[in-house]
């Protein structure tokens, strides 16, 4: 383990943050966020999960897409000295922002703040607000999970299932287009459609890892929701399972499941500021 996640980006100087995007984009999420935390004074680390996109490798160790499998991949990029991240922010988004929790869950005060982007953890059953509920996509989970319905169905015809998906859960205000089609492009790689039903079929796995995590963040804890993505849900979901940690909340108005590269100028004041301020 540890060969399938890489580093695709390091750049700046200061304090290590860790960024850990989801699915079905790429690194390019953080196209935004990483030139504001440079010049914010710190150093953006961003890592590529196997299956989420192009530039994680999917040779190496094919199906092991339970989220522990991928804690443990992101722990060896963090625990190389090489990487330099004796402590380190994390932020996550949706499949990512899973893996950062289960990682700051273990990890303790080397975890310094921790930002959740878009995700309802695994096993954790909370109701979407209007408007997300009636723009944001529930029909990709069971569909993935379904055995051989989508290796019957999707293959050779990927591109209109990820635009679908990434059309929808955008929301009314949509993505840019240029990273909308460089998206639909990684996810069409070679491997990606056996990752991403990885992703979603170790549901009981990741469920039973998230459980035994219950109350162990020791850290500050900020939530982000699209107003048109999961919004609130969000912030609900990880105020159950943080117990005793400060959780705040930041609703993106406009925003569909991607606040940070749809609105920008809402998330970065906010993020910088809870970099900066709390205390740990």
């Amino acid at each position: 383990m540890g060969d399938r996640a890489q580093v695709v980006q390091v750049v700046g100087d200061g304090s290590a943050v860790v960024l850990l995007h989801g699915w079905p984009v790429t690194s390019a999420h953080w196209r935004f966020v990483v030139p504001a935390l440079v010049d914010a004074g710190h150093r953006a680390i961003v890592v590529a999960l196997p299956g989420l996109g192009s530039e994680s490798s999917l040779s190496n160790s094919p199906g092991a897409y339970d989220k522990p499998s991928l804690v443990r991949e992101v722990r060896a990029i963090v625990d190389n000295p090489a990487n330099g991240a004796a402590s380190f922010a994390l932020i996550g988004h949706d499949w990512g922002a899973t893996v950062a929790w289960l990682l700051a869950a273990e990890m303790g005060q080397r975890v310094t703040h921790l930002v959740l982007e878009e995700e309802i953890l695994p096993g954790v059953d909370v109701v979407i607000p209007e408007p997300g509920r009636s723009h944001y996509p529930d029909w990709h989970g069971q569909y993935l999970r379904t055995p051989g319905l989508a290796e019957a169905e999707l293959v050779g015809r990927e591109e209109a299932f990820y635009r679908k998906f990434l059309e929808e859960s955008a929301g009314p205000t949509g993505l840019d287009s240029i990273a909308l089609e460089d998206y639909l492009s990684a996810y069409q790689s070679a491997g990606q459609l056996e990752a991403t039903i990885g992703l979603y079929r170790s549901s009981d796995v990741d469920a039973e890892a998230v459980r035994r995590a219950k109350g162990k963040i020791e850290t500050p804890v900020l939530t982000i929701g699209g107003e048109y993505g999961l919004g609130d849900a969000v912030h609900q979901t990880f105020a159950a399972l943080s117990e005793g940690a400060n959780v705040r909340h930041l609703n993106v108005l406009g925003a569909g499941h991607y606040p940070a590269e749809q609105v920008p100028e809402l998330v970065i004041p906010t993020l910088l500021a809870y970099l900066k301020n709390v205390e740990t």
